[in-house]
């Protein structure tokens, strides 16, 4: 089960990782996933499946974390949401 409470890592960091070191879990280490990291590694990011799967789901913002949190914010800068809305939306929603 996943948790509503987003995760403090970037998906920019955890992309970038998938794009160069995917194949051997790189992002896995990152989001403390270390047994499938490893898992990753052995298999060579099961045969590129798995590493194209994780790379499709970061890029649509359902990869979690090793806690079940996914990974929703591109940059460290960018406010964590619990509910995923943006400041400038509940700004304009105000008005």
């Amino acid at each position: 089960m996943t948790d509503p409470t987003p995760s403090p890592k970037t998906r920019l960091t955890a992309l970038l990782l998938t794009v160069f070191t995917g194949v051997f879990g790189g992002h896995r280490f990152y989001v403390g996933k270390p047994g499938t990291g490893v898992l990753m590694c052995c298999t060579l990011g099961g045969l590129g499946l798995w590493w194209l799967y994780d790379g499709i789901t970061i890029l649509t913002g359902e990869f979690t974390d090793g806690q079940g949190r996914r990974l929703v914010r591109w940059t460290a800068d960018e406010e964590l949401s619990w509910d995923g809305t943006s400041p400038q939306v509940l700004a304009e929603l105000d008005h």
